[in-house]
């Protein structure tokens, strides 16, 4: 039994192997459910923002979020997502205030 399971875990290291040498980045960390992933495709980014691919390509359009093209496909970094994410609310205003001492908008 014991056998078995090292040579089970021998072909499955030759098989990831193989397909991280065959596969991009992002399609090999899909493939094994990889939570680490730091960049994602533009569908996934809306996914993940529950906004459409249009207006996420606005987003990207009008510089407010950086976006990387390669091989016909757009993708973006989740570090790069999380910086162009704005606070709202309470936080948000007490900072604005502070900026706007001045009275002016």
């Amino acid at each position: 039994m014991a056998e078995l399971s090292n040579n089970l875990s021998q072909t499955t290291n030759k098989v990831k192997s193989f397909l991280s040498r065959m596969l991009s980045a992002t399609d090999w960390q899909k493939l094994w459910n990889k939570p680490d992933l730091e960049v994602i495709t533009l569908r996934e980014a809306s996914e993940l923002l529950s906004m459409s691919v249009k207006a996420l390509r606005m987003h990207i359009l009008r510089g407010h979020l950086p976006a990387y093209k390669l091989g016909g496909k757009i993708y973006l970094k989740l570090e790069e997502i999380e910086k162009a994410l704005k606070p709202i609310g309470a936080r948000a205003g007490k900072g604005a205030s502070q900026n706007n001492k001045g009275g002016t908008k």
